[in-house]
């Protein structure tokens, strides 16, 4: 970690890296000039386009640590929590960009609520618009409606606007079941008391299963839309389609398991495997009958069998 002094700083920083070298110096400009006390890590999951390197000679003051393969962001996350030493942690994805004054809205936030353990700010996308960021708990039936095809066929339901808390203005503070893990700021005492991330899920859920775990041990998790975060969706998980579908549903199959038990889980992944198998069949039939982007189609297809296999044999979902 940055800094001399035997001073613990406010919060401690942890930025997880993979294929950002484009964007991770305007994240740490923004954090650099958040006015508070801290210090920052960089953990990076072994990226190819030289991120770690950039961050070492760019921002030497930055505590870096490089993993010698992808870890995941839940495990990688982890090894940051432990170098740290603020009062607070905050978990910050290099596609987001703190806005002047967050960090020590957030940090005072904090302070007044001892009865808090997590805090987010309001999510921006690049245009200004509100980002969609905080969450109730799903259902037994979120995960076989909501981020599926079903969702992009049928749209918004009773059963997403629940989940997504859109009964209730984005505008408004509000305890809810969790935040997303694009800007999270931790009380350290409560990391303590529940422990870090899950590593098992690689990406995706890590921060919702995290957040329920806190509220288990009787701690608060607030959503805050007086300061902003501008959010880039996806830069990471976007450059690789397979992993991030593969990724996406092992993990949504693991907090099933977790939260209503494997044979729920099981369940779910024949539905899934369903889904994707219909997906499948309609990317054939586009290839068939359309001369056009027929290289495109067979990338496509060839992502959506891989999901087909590996639901129905089990190598996806396997979450023993």
């Amino acid at each position: 970690m940055s800094g001399s002094s035997p001073t613990p700083p406010a919060v401690s920083i942890v930025v997880v890296t993979w294929n950002n070298r484009d964007i991770i110096g305007r994240c740490l400009d923004t954090v650099l000039d958040a006015g508070v006390s801290m210090e920052i890590c960089v953990v990076d999951n072994a990226s190819p386009d030289g991120t770690a390197d950039f961050v070492a000679s760019h921002y030497p003051s930055v505590t870096l640590l490089r993993n010698s393969e992808n870890r995941g962001f839940a495990a990688a996350n982890n090894r940051g929590i432990t170098c740290a030493r603020g009062r607070f942690v905050l978990i910050l994805n290099p596609d987001a960009f703190l806005h002047k004054g967050t960090l020590e809205f957030l940090v005072h936030y904090l302070d007044a609520h001892n009865d808090v353990a997590v805090v987010g700010p309001q999510l921006l996308n690049e245009d200004g618009s509100v980002q969609s960021s905080r969450r109730r708990a799903p259902t037994r039936w979120t995960g076989f409606y909501e981020s599926t095809q079903l969702q992009q066929w049928f749209g918004e339901n009773a059963l997403t606007r629940r989940y997504y808390v859109s009964d209730r203005s984005a505008h408004d503070v509000q305890d809810v079941d969790w935040i997303t893990g694009a800007c999270m700021l931790v009380r350290a005492a409560a990391i303590a008391q529940v422990g870090g991330f899950d590593p098992r899920f690689h990406m995706y859920s890590e921060e919702l299963e995290w957040c329920l775990r806190f509220k288990r041990q009787g701690w608060r998790v607030v959503y805050i839309p007086d300061v902003q975060v501008t959010h880039l969706v996806g830069h990471s998980s976007g450059q690789d389609i397979l992993h991030r579908h593969w990724n996406h549903n092992w993990s949504k199959l693991r907090l099933y398991a977790l939260l209503y038990g494997r044979p729920w889980a099981t369940v779910l992944r024949i539905w899934l495997s369903t889904l994707y198998a219909l997906q499948c069949l309609e990317e054939l039939g586009k290839y068939l009958l359309i001369q056009r982007n027929r290289a495109m189609r067979r990338q496509r297809l060839s992502v959506l069998w891989a999901m087909v296999s590996g639901l129905i044999t089990g190598k996806l979902g396997d979450v023993s």
